[in-house]
């Protein structure tokens, strides 16, 4: 690393034990944990926070302003001037070459923990990628999008704004998302169409044999006895359909019709 090639502002917190390689900017209002691997031709701007032991490839851009129509319309909306907005970044992650991390309009772009994401991949304002995603190669997410755990996108991947991909889900590569995506399931082509239950995927993770049967079950039939159903499943599609609380829903015809969370039950 030669430090005349990277350039700190002398506000941004940095932490300990972090590489930086040439031509790195690293913009003011930027908190950077501890043992970062940071490549080539990086910049980190916008109010973002990255936490520890992430590799960064090289030519990417974190903080920048989204294209959302209030970039041309008010002053107000300029990464560095978004004070009450931000990015966050967990720890463990892997961003491959040129991947771009968009600035929020309304709140938070976050993205969890031990996550990998692939080459020159976008991540649009307010998007939410929790723990254990994968990401493959050229994906692209419109704005509000969520991505909960687990789930693993296919290469080539396009998703819709505001639409939900549930846990432990798998989308086929080269896929178009328009419909949000249930729990376990594998779903391919463009428009998606459902294809089978995420096996391994949910195997991966741990699920008992007992969810992923209900789950599968579930997914086939399009219906579900709540009662009849164990906690896990029922924890995990009330997390899911909790998620989708707020969102523009689309029809989803993958949507089991007869769920409904108990009371009390998220």
């Amino acid at each position: 690393m030669s430090l005349d090639t990277v350039f700190i502002h002398p506000k941004a917190k940095i932490g300990k034990g972090n590489n930086f390689g040439n031509w790195v900017t690293i913009g003011e209002n930027v908190t950077i944990g501890d043992g970062n691997k940071i490549g080539d031709c990086v910049s980190i701007t916008g109010r973002t926070s990255i936490g520890n032991e992430n590799v960064i490839g090289s030519g990417s851009v974190f903080g920048a302003a989204s294209n959302h129509i209030l970039r041309k319309k008010t002053d107000y909306y300029l990464a560095e001037n978004t004070f009450d907005k931000y990015i966050n970044i967990g720890n463990d992650n892997i961003f491959s070459d040129g991947v771009t991390v968009h600035s929020p309009v309304v709140f938070i772009t976050h993205v969890g923990n031990g996550i990998n994401v692939g080459t020159r991949s976008h991540i649009a304002h307010d998007d939410v990628l929790e723990d254990n995603v994968i990401i493959n190669a050229h994906c692209s997410f419109g704005g509000y999008v969520k991505v909960l755990k687990g789930a693993n996108i296919g290469a080539s991947v396009s998703i819709h704004p505001r639409l939900v991909v549930g846990q432990y889900s798998m989308l086929g590569m080269g896929s178009v998302i328009i419909r949000h995506i249930i729990p376990g399931s594998t779903v391919v082509g463009n428009p998606q169409k459902y294809l089978k239950p995420n096996i391994v995927g949910m195997k991966r993770n741990n699920l008992s044999d007992v969810c992923i049967d209900e789950l599968s079950y579930i997914l086939k039939s399009e219906r579900i006895d709540i009662n009849s159903v164990s906690k896990e499943t029922r924890d995990i599609l009330g997390y899911f359909f909790g998620k989708l609380n707020g969102e523009y829903v689309r029809e989803v015809s993958t949507v089991p019709p007869l769920f409904t969370p108990k009371e009390g039950e998220t």
